[in-house]
């Protein structure tokens, strides 16, 4: 029996585990071990602060891989001693407090420049904790994850940890989200460079490539 190309994607990409439709960080540590179908809940499913850990007053980064070819990232921080919702994100007029300005990028892996010390927080300083969320909107809806800090203005980021494909941010200080950019649909055909970005594998591309 011959299986048509969309009986054999339909089976392939059905034994896919969901880690491929998320994201994930790298660095720095998140509140609590990374559970991707909690991904769409408040701090990643974790309402309680976690373990703190150091984190660069100014020029730090957060590093992070995603499937999605095309993605919305902004990162909103708390100076709440114990955020455990949304609304401690949140200025005074209710919008996000954000460290990173939302904005539209594309790659499977990104590194967002975060500098604390410049944003004029009250009461932000070396020594403060602070609590990061970094949001993805793509084409799976807003994902979120916690980052839970300690900042010092005498910390290095370890050597071992690079940036990869960094963002230069735009100046801009909107706190809404843009619409996703990304070009796979939820419920229609993948060609194959979608496949092969979900995949992360070029040697899957040039299979789908011929198949297709």
């Amino acid at each position: 029996m011959r299986f048509s190309t969309t009986q054999f994607l339909t089976g392939f990409l059905t034994t896919i585990p969901v880690v491929d439709a998320h994201v994930k960080i790298v660095y720095p540590v998140l509140r609590g071990p990374n559970v991707f179908q909690n991904q769409v809940l408040f701090c990643g499913g974790y309402n309680e602060t976690g373990t703190r850990v150091p984190f660069p007053l100014n020029n730090g980064f957060v590093l992070f891989t995603t499937a999605h070819p095309h993605w919305t990232v902004g990162i909103q921080i708390s100076t709440d001693p114990d955020p455990n919702s949304f609304a401690a994100f949140h200025t005074a007029n209710g919008s996000d407090q954000l460290a990173v300005p939302y904005y539209q990028s594309q790659g499977t892996q990104g590194c967002v420049p975060v500098n604390i010390g410049a944003l004029g927080l009250p009461g932000v300083s070396d020594g403060s904790n602070v609590t990061l969320q970094f949001v993805q909107n793509a084409s799976d809806g807003d994902l979120y994850q916690c980052m839970d800090l300690t900042l010092s203005s005498n910390f290095t980021i370890p050597s071992n940890i690079q940036c990869v494909n960094i963002t230069t941010i735009p100046n801009s200080t909107s706190s809404s989200t843009p619409s996703p950019t990304s070009t796979i649909k939820s419920g229609g055909a993948l060609d194959s460079m979608q496949i092969s970005s979900l995949l992360g594998l070029s040697a899957f591309g040039f299979l789908f490539s011929n198949l297709l």
